[in-house]
């Protein structure tokens, strides 16, 4: 999506985009694969990066970034993170 929107701007087809990504568990199958393989915390903190690590907990999420050129960007006073 990111690639997409960046190729849009520079071909001209837009001044700014909106490129974002989703990550949904739908089916059972996945929480039962992880839990068969071992690679779920077995306690009830989430450890994965930490001492006592055991594994990790994972979940759904949703990102987006808005996308400029960096002269548009610094002209309107946005942040820039990149």
């Amino acid at each position: 999506a990111v690639h997409l929107a960046c190729e849009a701007i520079r071909r001209g087809e837009c001044g700014a985009a909106i490129a974002g990504g989703v990550n949904l568990i739908l089916h059972p199958r996945q929480q039962a694969e992880l839990c068969r393989v071992g690679m779920l915390s077995r306690g009830p903190a989430t450890l994965a990066f930490g001492a006592g690590g055991d594994g990790f907990v994972h979940g759904e999420g949703v990102g987006a970034v808005v996308l400029k050129p960096l002269a548009a960007a610094l002209a309107d006073g946005d942040t820039v993170y990149g």
